[in-house]
């Protein structure tokens, strides 16, 4: 049991990291069976893997004994027969017998259904759930919100069922709003709206698309486009507070989980998703900066230059009211930047234009380049500024390395390198070419990160994730279980359709032109 489990010795656990990996590798090879002419690659891996899992199967079945999800029974045959039907085993068989009764019986049902059973072994993905626990939470997940789950939902159930009503008033007699040349339902042509309305239980199936917020069809009448207005609000005021309760439910569930298996605490005055930074930030708050690394009167001078500059750039902290003040200078110079950096994003986005490109004369020296160049100058002086005022700065950490090493300090850079990076290698000869020039220009629109100065945003995005990395893996795993599961589904559902939305070859797949007259695909 101990090692299935991964525990008690070195190999034990490389065992499980290869059970898992092969889970993985073996979902992945299902996926690439079911396209047309490679139905057969990778069996080998795919037998190898069998015979792997087959074994940990066995070594499962042996060691339930000893499982203390089955301590209650005393009965050691009684013990291996709970196991055999508990769920986990369940699905290692559901992904193991369809297998060998393939082989073992060549030309049966199962051997004919074979393309449909293989999709069984993406049910190894649940097994997963066991480093990130997902689907076992959803029972305590619906536990925990069902009150509000049941009154939301009842709302929602019938919003879904009065606007259906709705819509296929409005819809079921519309032959007015074509949807040709993609006939739907079985229609070969003139097609209409009335097709994919013509029953309520038709109409239901686009009605709980467009209360999730999502909308793929718009040609409706006047009637139902008001309906679909009020379904927004329905949609976005109703309909989506299920899924927010179930979502605050698992994060409840996975934080009160992980904070009692790791019995992790929170830095004293700090906040989840905190790393090194916030945390020597905090013990720096209150000392004073360090003094110049140069001697003498020189040192002093510098000092003095630097604490004068980073007030200029950054304020200064005003102790009664702890909030930054900035001289009309600094406002100003902050005002000017901030203009600066949305005028090149507009700029890199009117070059990419290429009528306006032409317009100011897509040569050397135009307007747009002059504007870069003027940019570059004050861009490079903040930057040398900053540089040279880190010492002083407790957002930096007194110190320019950390600076020139974090968020703001890669931003500030990345704003000025690449046209450096260019002109050095327009002087080293290099031809300038339209598409060189274009991969120049585009690293330009980093410099909306820029913003960053004036807008706290993207630099805190690391702790977000830091501080909800279970919540993320746990949910991130089973919307990864939902999509494949559902792929699976309407493959073995839709893979034998062939009439919805099918097209004949008078159907261009794109739009091409006929006779001087553009046919839509």
């Amino acid at each position: 049991y101990d090692f299935t489990e991964g525990r008690g010795s070195r190999l034990a656990g490389y065992f499980e990291a290869l059970i898992y990996a092969l889970i993985i590798l073996t979902v992945l090879v299902g996926i690439l069976q079911t396209v047309q002419g490679h139905e057969n690659d990778l069996s080998e891996l795919e037998w190898v893997a069998v015979v792997i899992f087959t074994v940990e199967y066995l070594l499962r079945f042996i060691g339930a004994g000893a499982d203390p999800a089955f301590a209650h029974i005393s009965n050691p045959v009684l013990k291996r027969m709970r196991f055999v039907v508990s769920f986990y085993s369940l699905i290692d068989l559901a992904a193991i017998v369809p297998f060998y009764l393939a082989f073992a019986m060549p030309g049966s049902w199962v051997d004919r259904h074979d393309e449909y059973l293989r999709m069984l072994r993406l049910l190894r993905l649940l097994k997963l759930d066991k480093y990130v626990p997902s689907i076992s939470l959803i029972d305590d997940v619906f536990r925990l919100k069902k009150d509000m789950l049941i009154v939301t939902g009842y709302a929602a159930g019938t919003l879904w069922v009065l606007f259906t009503g709705l819509l296929y008033v409005f819809e079921y007699r519309d032959s007015g709003n074509d949807i040709d040349p993609v006939p739907v339902y079985g229609c070969d042509d003139d097609c209409t709206m009335m097709d994919r309305f013509r029953t309520y239980l038709d109409s239901m199936v686009y009605t709980c698309v467009h209360l999730t917020g999502d909308y793929p069809i718009i040609s409706y009448s006047g009637a139902a486009r008001v309906t679909c207005f009020f379904m927004v609000i329905a949609a976005v005021g109703v309909v989506s507070i299920p899924s927010g309760l179930v979502a605050n439910g698992f994060a409840e569930l996975v934080q009160t989980t992980s904070r009692k298996r790791h019995g992790e605490a929170i830095p004293t005055g700090g906040n989840a998703g905190d790393d090194w930074y916030e945390i020597r930030l905090r013990e720096l708050e209150g000392t004073d900066p360090p003094p110049s690394r140069f001697c003498g009167p020189c040192g002093s001078l510098v000092d003095r230059w630097q604490i004068r500059t980073n007030n200029f750039l950054n304020g200064q902290v005003d102790p009664r009211t702890g909030k930054e003040v900035h001289t009309c200078g600094s406002h100003f110079f902050r005002f000017f930047m901030m203009t600066l950096i949305i005028l090149n994003v507009i700029a890199v986005l009117l070059e990419s234009i290429p009528d306006v490109d032409r317009g100011v004369g897509n040569l050397p020296g135009n307007f747009f380049d002059d504007f870069e160049s003027f940019s570059i100058f004050f861009f490079s002086l903040e930057y040398a500024l900053r540089l040279f005022s880190a010492r002083k700065n407790l957002e930096a950490l007194y110190s320019p390395f950390v600076y020139a090493t974090t968020f703001y300090g890669i931003v500030d850079f990345l704003s000025t390198a690449p046209w450096y990076v260019e002109r050095i290698c327009l002087a080293l000869g290099m031809k300038e070419s339209a598409d060189a020039s274009t991969i120049f220009r585009i690293f330009r629109i980093f410099r909306l990160l820029q913003l960053e100065d004036f807008l706290v945003g993207f630099r805190k995005l690391d702790n977000v994730f830091r501080a909800s990395k279970d919540v993320l893996k746990a949910t991130g795993l089973m919307a990864v279980i939902i999509w494949v599961g559902c792929g699976a589904l309407f493959f073995i559902f839709e893979s034998g359709n062939p009439n919805w939305r099918s097209c004949d070859d008078s159907i261009p797949l794109r739009d091409t032109y006929v006779n001087g007259s553009l046919v839509p695909g």
